[in-house]
């Protein structure tokens, strides 16, 4: 009789595909890591944005949706091009990543299947918050770090200010932007 280690890892449905609203969390720098790229293994610099989802969990807390990028402002990088699809431009050389914050969008929201079967939900684009549609706030949560320590991410408000609806008197601008 063969003898198998216990799953380990929590259990986890992953946020429904399709449209949901988001607010940014987190934003972590994952620092450098080794990545395997076309047979060749390179030190990569890494940064994570974590979005909460509106969908809830069966705890009641709003379900993530984590995106890692290669921390970079190069024409090809996937996060400048995510920039671009936040902003409409990309983000200056000297941006504080830290500022997304806070950030709320629409998402469009697909599902993928790794290589052990799991899904996981993943953001194709983002969309502008529609006329009249309430923010979302973060809600606290802990981050387990690689050392087995706890990293606290705190009910904040959003980027633009107290949540509030988007209207005609009050629309998204420019000056929503944080660049």
């Amino acid at each position: 009789m063969p003898l198998l280690a216990p799953k380990t890892g929590k259990e986890f449905a992953p946020a429904a595909a399709g449209l949901q609203q988001g607010v940014i969390a987190k934003v972590v720098d994952l620092g450098v890591n080794k990545k395997e790229y076309a047979g060749e293994v390179k030190d990569v610099h890494e940064i994570q944005l974590i979005w909460q989802v509106a969908e809830k969990d069966e705890s009641g807390e709003p379900k993530r949706v984590y995106e890692t990028f290669t921390f970079s402002n190069h024409e090809k990088a996937k996060l400048r091009k995510r920039m671009i699809n936040l902003f409409g431009k990309p983000a200056p050389d000297d941006f504080d990543y830290d500022k997304l914050v806070g950030l709320n969008r629409n998402l469009i929201l697909v599902h993928t299947t790794s290589k052990k079967g799991r899904t996981y939900a993943n953001v194709d684009t983002t969309m502008q918050l529609n006329p009249n549609q309430a923010k979302l706030k973060i809600f606290p949560f802990e981050l387990k770090k690689k050392d087995g320590g706890v990293q606290q991410v705190k009910s904040v408000t959003p980027l633009t200010g107290a949540a509030r609806p988007v209207t005609e008197l009050d629309p998204i601008t420019d000056d929503s932007i944080p660049f």
